[in-house]
């Protein structure tokens, strides 16, 4: 499928753009390396908002139904940034490590905690007010990563050290679909199949229904955060190659290739959303967002 790639370096030269997430009018973006959020226009235009010192790394980002920006820190917070930069943080309980985050069904923001000082995971549900409850997983040595509101009402998530999906309603009961050995479950979105499609770091895509039906499909590299594109297909990003990948619902898998210069090391692709332009927006490690649009196959 042809397709149209543009590049947009992120100043300074040692950012690195993490999560982002698309809005009506622009893209919100997580910055890793120097504990800031940034916005991005369709066109380039880039304005970043520092956060407060105590706290760094921040992860993934979603746009809340109160239209603030909402996002996990490494260290061990969710923060809440209004549009003019004004920031607050959530603390849940110590170095829980959150990861993904969504908006729920429910109005309220949930999130995943990759890990913790006990071993102890869970996932955590903040209101728009601050209020968080947490709950604990139901298994040992787990590592619960992406999220994501479900097509019947519940909040489901993949867990890659556990090797599993799960699904936990409003109520915190948990129901798993373990996964074929080694799949290393790690990003996950609703598609517009009403099925649940994630991306599998040993190198595959998953798709599975709510009622259990799992299907899986080779994809390249790395594959790690998935995404519904403008063009009714899931889009992923692929670690190792510098690739994003397309997948139809019927299976069938295409790659772009991010371009570099010069012989230089291939980009490593992180988080992937469509933006208000109807456009992929991509970030990567080393200062830099591409912005992929597709054009319609023959």
């Amino acid at each position: 499928m042809a397709q149209a790639v543009k590049r947009f370096d992120i100043p300074p030269r040692n950012s690195m753009p993490a999560g982002i997430a698309g809005g009506k009018q622009e893209l919100w973006f997580t910055d890793f390396y120097n504990s800031r959020i940034g916005r991005i226009s369709p066109t380039g235009a880039v304005k970043t908002f520092k956060l407060p010192a105590r706290e760094r790394a921040p992860l993934q980002i979603v746009i809340g139904p109160d239209k603030a920006l909402w996002f996990t820190l490494g260290g061990n917070a969710i923060g809440r940034m209004t549009a003019s930069g004004q920031t607050k943080l959530y603390y849940p309980r110590k170095s829980t490590k959150p990861m993904g985050i969504a908006v729920g069904h429910d109005g309220a923001i949930w999130f995943t905690e990759f890990g913790s000082a006990s071993n102890t995971t869970s996932i955590g549900r903040i209101t728009l007010k601050g209020e968080i409850t947490e709950f604990r997983v139901p298994w040992l040595s787990g590592a619960p990563y992406g999220i994501t509101a479900g097509p019947d009402g519940a909040i489901w998530f993949t867990d890659n050290s556990a090797n599993l999906v799960a699904r936990i309603d409003g109520k915190g009961r948990f129901k798993t679909f373990p996964l074929p050995d080694g799949r290393l479950p790690a990003g996950i979105v609703t598609g517009p199949d009403k099925a649940l499609w994630f991306t599998e770091e040993a190198g595959g895509i998953g798709r599975l229904t709510v009622d259990g039906r799992l299907t899986e499909y080779r994809a390249g590299g790395v594959p790690d955060r998935i995404t519904v594109g403008p063009d009714s297909a899931l889009w992923f990003t692929q670690w190792g190659d510098g690739k994003v990948g397309r997948i139809a619902t019927n299976g069938k898998v295409s790659e772009i290739l991010l371009p570099r210069s010069n012989g230089a090391p291939l980009f490593t692709p992180y988080d992937i959303t469509t933006g208000p332009d109807g456009s992929l927006w991509v970030t990567t490690d080393e200062s830099t967002i591409f912005r992929v649009t597709p054009h319609k196959s023959p």
